[in-house]
């Protein structure tokens, strides 16, 4: 799963730092690492994807009718990375997953730097921010007015196909295993849980995307954040957890405050790192941090259903930042 790895990879880089004069090739070991990610993209490959046939690999372009077709919503919505052994888009783990190596990035820059590994992190993480915007459907400063994908696949057609993402049908009617319906959050059809965590991935990809390297984008970057801003205030207009209107609902989310509270950390760090002053988004990243500890009280674990650790670390983390930006 796709969840799990993204919290030993932040372990990972950890190691490295404590662990720099170690025999063991621990960069190339965070380079395979990322393997494993570019090993899930979906749709037309990039050039860079070291697993592709191209290159070597076994993968090769797959769903590239993502969007479009029965169950469609008539939107390229090709891209972006599968569950774990499925085919199915499901973003809430998508969300948590890539916030949280966002995170690790941003806060083992140096290991991932001297590592030789920054660059391969950023395109993977690009291809995340450059996805999740084709999945903003509409985006709005109104906020009962924004529309995103929630999944793409239905969990029971896909779960009955065995075999590669590749040789799967595509465009088929409902019930057929090339059927691939797409699952949208809209003030009528609230989630939070997933938006909220959606809003921490863009925050997160629009810092690492700001960042010196190869992979610099600043207007990639401005646009994430400001989507990022947009899918948040609409996760508080229309507060309520995502349930897909048919099929089974492969992760249910328990609680929508922790995610929510998850994304407005991440959008008071970047706030923070791109100005001065205490920014209004840190002033909510702490109330919604602490309804969500009232909401749940505090967790000792994180996975795509409880994201209040990394929302925590996070605050830590920006810690002393706050209290200079507060003038405390």
């Amino acid at each position: 799963m796709t969840r799990p790895l993204a919290t030993v990879m932040l372990l990972l880089v950890s190691s490295m730092q404590l662990a720099a004069a170690d025999v063991h090739p621990w960069s190339d070991l965070l380079g395979m690492s990322w393997l494993f990610y570019e090993a899930q993209h979906s749709g037309v490959l990039p050039t860079w994807n070291r697993v592709t046939q191209n290159n070597g690999g076994w993968r090769n372009k797959s769903h590239t009718n993502d969007g479009k077709g029965p169950g469609g919503v008539s939107a390229d919505l090709t891209g972006g990375f599968y569950d774990a052994g499925d085919h199915v888009k499901f973003h809430l783990p998508l969300g948590q997953a890539m916030s949280t190596l966002a995170m690790g990035a941003l806060v083992h820059e140096a290991g991932y730097r001297s590592a030789g590994q920054w660059d391969a992190m950023a395109r993977n993480m690009a291809w995340a921010g450059q996805y999740l915007i084709k999945c903003h459907l509409k985006a709005s400063d109104v906020p009962t007015a924004n529309i995103f994908v929630a999944q793409v696949g239905d969990t029971d057609v896909d779960h009955s196909f065995w075999g590669r993402p590749e040789q799967q049908p595509e465009g088929g009617t409902p019930g057929s295993s090339g059927y691939r319906p797409v699952w949208t959050i809209t003030s009528s059809n609230p989630g939070s849980d997933i938006l909220g965590s959606a809003a921490a991935s863009m925050a997160g990809v629009a810092m690492v995307l700001r960042k010196a390297g190869a992979q610099q984008d600043l207007a990639l970057a401005a646009d994430l954040l400001r989507r990022a801003k947009q899918l948040l205030t609409a996760g508080n207009a229309t507060p309520g957890r995502f349930f897909p209107p048919s099929g089974s609902n492969a992760y249910s989310s328990g609680s929508y405050a922790d995610d929510l509270a998850w994304g407005a950390m991440m959008i008071c760090w970047a706030d923070l790192a791109g100005g001065t002053g205490l920014p209004a988004s840190c002033s909510d990243a702490l109330s919604k941090f602490d309804t969500a500890f009232q909401n749940s009280g505090y967790s000792v674990n994180s996975d795509w259903d409880n994201v209040f650790l990394p929302a925590a670390s996070t605050m830590l983390v920006l810690a002393s930042k706050l209290t200079a930006a507060s003038g405390g």
